[in-house]
Formats: structure tokens, sequence, C-alpha cells
């Protein structure tokens, strides 16, 4: 859902907390996307 802003207000973002996903240090785009498909795969098996 967005909703309207006037230029130059400041605003906000809202995320679902499932939505975040940080990097670990020297952690590769690839091993990244690996550890995210296990996570969604463990959500479905639950």
């Amino acid at each position: 859902m967005a909703r309207k802003a006037e230029i130059g207000a400041e605003i906000g973002l809202s995320f679902d907390p499932e939505a975040i996903h940080v990097m670990r240090f020297g952690e590769t785009e690839g091993e990244f996307d690996k550890r995210l498909e296990a996570y969604e795969e463990a959500a479905y098996e639950s």
C-alpha cells in the first residue's frame, strides 16, 4: 500500500520483520541467496 507524501516531507518505510535480510560479514551474494532459500524452504516444511 502506498501513501502520498509532500515533496520535501520526512517519510518512513514500513517492513514486515520477515522482509528484512542482512548479509553476514564476508558472505558472498551466492551464499546469501542460498541462505535465504533455505529459510524459505524451512518455512514451507513447518
